[in-house]
């Protein structure tokens, strides 16, 4: 597998353009985007004058949706070209959360029992099992006694079911970014390993009905959600 960088991010934003991340992720046009951003944001519950992170958050999405609902917003991403869209889009719209480029894969620069709600969203799927226990690690020591914690990602085993799928039609092509795929049932154990405490929801974005289909879901829904709620 070829070694994947920041600069790789670097170069996809720098690629997409900035009315691509607005047309996408600030005020997003198409039906599946704008109902994925509204469903995190009813998990996190962000109020007024809290402090909430967007861990992993290439353009600041969710810094910028919390901004808006008053909360004191901060985000952190290791591609500095995400970061600088981050700034320049919030600017454009008149909020100021607080980015900075940092390897999420080490000691996160904030102090213990800091954050009210963190939002981890569309990134453990870009960092190896190694970097989510670390991750993990992180989210337990800066999140507030009774705040709450989002970890979206999508869901290695419709993923998979779709790339057999695909493979069969010829029309397969690998996105190597998302290298640290992972089944719900390790990522579980991984937070059950660290003691977290939290609840599994599948959610799909495009067929929102597939996420509620008792049995298939697992394997149907898109995407993965856990709120993780500190003692």
């Amino acid at each position: 597998m070829v070694e994947i960088t920041n600069k790789d991010y670097d170069k996809n934003i720098l690629k997409e353009g900035e009315e691509f991340q607005i047309d996408n992720y600030y005020e997003p046009k198409a039906a599946d985007m704008k109902r994925r951003v509204i469903y995190v944001m009813s998990k996190l519950m962000v109020a007024p004058l809290m402090k909430v992170l967007d861990l992993g958050c290439g353009v600041g999405t969710f810094a910028f949706r919390s901004a808006k609902a008053g909360a004191m917003a901060y985000g952190v991403d290791y591609s500095e070209e995400s970061i600088n869209m981050a700034r320049k889009l919030c600017e454009k719209f008149n909020v100021k959360p607080d980015f900075i480029a940092a390897d999420t894969a080490k000691t996160l620069p904030y102090d213990d029992n800091y954050f009210d709600r963190i939002a981890c969203v569309d990134f453990i799927e870009h960092i190896s099992d190694e970097n989510k226990v670390q991750l993990l690690k992180e989210i337990k020591r800066i999140l507030k006694p009774g705040g709450i914690a989002v970890i979206y990602t999508p869901n290695n085993m419709r993923e998979k079911i779709g790339e057999i799928i695909m493979r069969l039609l010829r029309r397969y092509k690998e996105n190597p970014l998302h290298f640290g795929l992972i089944y719900r049932r390790k990522f579980e154990r991984m937070m059950k390993s660290e003691e977290i405490s939290f609840t599994t929801s599948y959610f799909d974005p495009g067929r929102p009905y597939l996420a509620y289909i008792p049995l298939f879901r697992g394997a149907l829904a898109l995407n993965l959600l856990w709120t993780i709620r500190k003692k």
